[in-house]
């Protein structure tokens, strides 16, 4: 062979090898690296198929905010994971701390977050992974941890001072601020138990000292559920006075970290808003079609809460915060006693509380943080704090940002489960909205009702069924439901996701 064409070969093989790109193990190993293991790193890992030629900037883009989202998802779990423990030895303080962190859904704060993108040209998916040291992370925490606890014991004493010189506007403003930084301290001190790192030492101004100070400059006396209505708006009106709050959506209050509604949390978010409307002047919605209005820049704000009952006391925590973003902008705690809210002569626990919450347990004892796939569903109201009555008409949609198998299973206030489909989502119709092809009436029996959604890569086991009504009712127990749905006998690791939503039905 002529000795020009084998150098010509060998050069083209040289060049080929040298512009090849190495597929990084993090895209290997689905999600793990060896160079960046969990136990020293904080990591996230996102995917986005470009299968419709779209911008690569803008598919890029969108697998690094899955990436992120995967990190403060793992973050979460962990925190979730704490308050099972705790609340199974009935620490309920420590349940309302972290309790305000997972409800804000707000992406963590991660200094120094280094970022890594592949792209696999053949399959057309944009991989990110994103990656922090855990120690530099928990030592930002800490330090903004014991920061906020200085400014915020400054401002109680500010407030001591204005009150005791009869300056009772200044006091008030100083409380409220005061106030509204326990919520952001709770959050973080969620954030640094979900990190594995407790804080060493709680040195902020409790809520009760709060309330105390904030009574004895407002005097106002609660004696029914309208008087704590109007506590709850003249707080929050006094942590936001120079702005309006247009097209707020209200919901109602969720019974402590349950996510479970009540015949009083009904009724008692008609009166917070009619005080709200009247003492702030502010507006609110409620989301008829969710799918449209979320994208409307008008939907700016949510107004959310829980309320937790203790021997002779229920603690209501109620916070207005960025829909998009997750950021508080204004929250108050008030505890009242437990006789107040029994006048008003409604249920305020949910019904069948003990027996769901033990079926919500079987969920969150084995839970997992999403592990590639980035899955959403939602209702035509919305996904969080759902209450439907009786006649209103419920839809349902999913969302994954990659080609997998999804699986939806609708638990029944009677304990009845009923499997609606397994399928697949092509790379055709990944990031596009599905919309469920049912529609449901919300009719008897009423009650907690949960839809949970899963999606992974690989077929699921299939469910034991029998068909009923034109239904597939499940015959499987809880248990086996979740293992069959999570892939948990799969031994080899899969890309897999779950989402759950919470719905209170009633009369």
């Amino acid at each position: 062979m002529n000795r020009f064409f084998i150098f010509l070969i060998l050069s083209y093989c040289i060049t080929s090898i040298a512009s090849a790109q190495i597929t990084p193990d993090w895209v290997i190993n689905k999600g793990e690296s060896i160079e960046y293991p969990e136990s020293r790193f904080l990591t996230g890992f996102g995917m986005s198929v470009n299968s419709k030629g779209e911008d690569p900037e803008q598919v890029k883009e969108a697998a690094l905010q899955y990436a992120k989202t995967s990190m403060t998802e793992k973050v979460n779990v962990k925190v979730q994971s704490n308050t099972v423990i705790h609340s199974q030895s009935n620490d309920m303080d420590f349940s309302e701390s972290v309790d305000s962190y997972v409800n804000s859904k707000s992406t963590i704060e991660v200094q120094g977050m280094k970022q890594a993108f592949f792209y696999d040209k053949r399959k057309k998916i944009q991989y990110a992974f994103v990656y922090a040291n855990k120690s530099k992370v928990i030592e930002y925490y800490q330090t903004k941890f014991e920061e906020a606890q200085v400014e915020q014991k400054n401002l109680y004493q500010e407030g001591l001072n204005y009150a005791d010189g009869e300056q009772r506007e200044r006091a008030e403003d100083a409380f409220l601020h005061a106030s509204n930084m326990l919520s952001d301290i709770l959050e973080m001190e969620g954030i640094l138990y979900g990190l594995g790192t407790p804080p060493a030492e709680k040195k902020y101004i409790s809520q009760l000292k709060l309330q105390k100070a904030l009574d004895d400059v407002i005097n106002k006396p609660i004696l029914n559920t309208d008087q704590l209505a109007h506590y709850l708006a003249y707080c929050l009106k006094g942590q936001y006075k120079d702005q309006v709050l247009n097209n707020v959506v209200i919901s109602p209050l969720t019974y402590q970290d349950s996510e479970m509604s009540s015949k009083f949390s009904k009724f008692f978010k008609t009166e917070l808003e009619e005080e709200l409307i009247s003492v702030a002047q502010w507006s609110f919605v409620q989301f008829t079609n969710y799918t449209q209005q979320i994208n409307n820049s008008d939907y700016k704000y949510a107004l959310r809460g829980t309320y937790w009952v203790k021997e002779n006391e229920v603690k209501f925590n109620v916070f207005i915060q960025e829909i998009r973003s997750g950021e508080k902008i204004c929250s108050i705690s008030k505890s009242i006693p437990k006789s107040v809210i029994e006048s008003a002569g409604l249920q305020y626990t949910p019904t069948d509380f003990k027996q769901k919450q033990k079926e919500m347990e079987a969920f969150k004892n084995s839970e997992f943080a999403a592990n590639g796939i980035q899955l959403d569903t939602w209702t035509n109201r919305g996904k969080d704090d759902l209450i439907f009555s009786n006649g209103e008409m419920m839809k349902l949609y999913v969302k994954v940002n990659v080609p997998c198998h999804i699986r939806v299973v609708y638990h029944l206030a009677d304990g009845q489960r009923v499997h609606f489909f397994d399928e697949y989502i092509n790379s055709a119709n990944a990031g596009e909205v599905y919309e469920l092809p049912y529609e449901f009436e919300c009719q008897e029996p009423f009650g907690v009702e949960m839809l949970q959604v899963n999606a992974q890569e690989k077929p699921f086991e299939p469910l034991a069924t029998r068909e009923e009504y034109g239904y597939n009712f499940i015959t499987d127990d809880l248990e086996t439901i979740v293992v069959k749905s999570r892939g948990f006998g799969v031994k080899k690791k899969v890309f897999k996701a779950e989402k759950r939503l919470v719905i209170t039905t009633m009369q």
